[in-house]
């Protein structure tokens, strides 16, 4: 993070790249490149956290009014898996299918 241009409190901007802080045992990756402005780019991965959020608050209600919960074991291990991977910016507050 030596050297970045812009610094945000999950993620910074170094070399016109984006990147995603390393939180648990992640390290820092690259998630995107600057467009336009620096700060642009940041609120660009800001706005598709609230994407994630979306995917995660649906499943959740979704498992919550179904009288089958079991029938979303698989979708619930894919999208943690897509979460994993997914070029975002964020934190969210804990989640209990998460």
């Amino acid at each position: 993070m030596e050297n970045a241009s812009l610094v945000d409190e999950y993620g910074y901007v170094k070399d016109g790249k984006v990147f995603l802080k390393g939180y648990l045992n992640y390290e820092d990756r690259q998630i995107g490149e600057v467009k336009r402005t620096e700060q642009e780019a940041l609120d660009y991965f800001k706005n598709r956290f609230i994407i994630a959020e979306n995917k995660v608050s649906q499943l959740e209600k979704d498992i919550d009014e179904a009288q089958n919960k079991g029938s979303y074991l698989t979708k619930l291990v894919q999208l943690r898996k897509k979460l994993l991977g997914f070029d975002a910016l964020g934190i969210s507050l804990p989640c209990s299918i998460v």
